[in-house]
């Protein structure tokens, strides 16, 4: 309420919010507050009213249970009015660029991090430090080039599909790796090319299944000419369906793993429509 408070007052607004239970009722005031605000405001008014941006730490964080893990991304951007960017924390360029663009953005923007990224360390380059350096948010980026099959994925989902094209690579499986950095807008046009290149796809989010990205990706593909060229039914790699155990061993299951995109690319790879 402060934030859009202060962006009715004609200053620049960025929040830093933890992951909680939290979310949803401030996910509301951004929308409420802030996105149809701007939507319904005239173009003179437009003008004069600068970026609101929302940092989010909203994924898994280890052991945090009910609460602190897992709180589903998609609430957060079915409504118009509002972009909504998951960067992925282990590519700094990727995460400043966007972080960047995010509070230039006229738009309102949601930004989600990953919790489990905190603690490691990369190179960065000096290119990324220009202090007019930005990525723009509606572009997907291919991360690894292949041609078998597409892996869609983002934040710390894109890790481990590197990880499983780096296996499947030994095994001669070529995999198509996607960050897609932005949820909302949602870069359709780069997966489709892909799957017109690839004819299989995987999606992946920590994320329930029901109502997932994947969901989204799945139903864009089926209405593009991308269906035309799709060998196999898509595969959609999420979260269990379950609230988030506490224990370590069960939370481990509870969420993708490296297995799951081998066994589901190799599934795709040895089956047809």
């Amino acid at each position: 309420t402060r934030a859009t408070s202060a962006v009715m007052c004609r200053a620049i607004a960025s929040i830093k919010m933890p992951i909680g239970h939290g979310t949803p009722p401030t996910s509301l005031q951004h929308w409420m507050r802030g996105a149809l605000l701007l939507r319904r405001s005239v173009d003179w008014i437009r003008r004069f009213l600068p970026a609101l941006s929302v940092l989010i730490a909203l994924s898994l964080c280890g052991e945090g249970g009910l609460w602190r893990c897992r709180l589903g991304v998609c609430h957060l951007f079915v409504s118009l009015g509002r972009r909504g960017t998951r960067s992925r924390p282990p590519n700094p360029l990727a995460a400043r660029g966007l972080l960047k663009a995010a509070i230039r953005d006229d738009n309102p923007v949601v930004f989600l991090e990953n919790e489990l990224l905190y603690g490691k360390e990369y190179e960065v380059s000096d290119a990324s430090m220009s202090p007019d350096f930005t990525l723009p948010l509606d572009k997907a980026a291919i991360v690894k080039e292949g041609t078998h099959c597409t892996i869609t994925a983002f934040s710390r989902m894109v890790d481990v599909a590197l990880e499983a094209a780096i296996e499947l690579e030994k095994e001669g499986i070529s995999c198509e790796v996607i960050n897609l950095r932005s949820i909302r807008p949602l870069d359709r046009e780069t997966i489709i090319k892909s799957v017109h290149k690839t004819n299989h796809l995987v999606t992946m989010e920590e994320g329930w299944p029901q109502h997932g990205i994947g969901a989204e990706i799945a139903a864009s593909i089926f209405e593009s000419s991308a269906f035309d060229y799709l060998d196999a039914p898509i595969e959609r790699i999420t979260g269990a369906d379950i609230p988030m155990p506490y224990a370590a061993e069960l939370e481990f299951h509870s969420v993708p793993q490296v297995e799951n995109v081998i066994n589901a690319v190799k599934r795709q790879l040895h089956r047809s429509v």
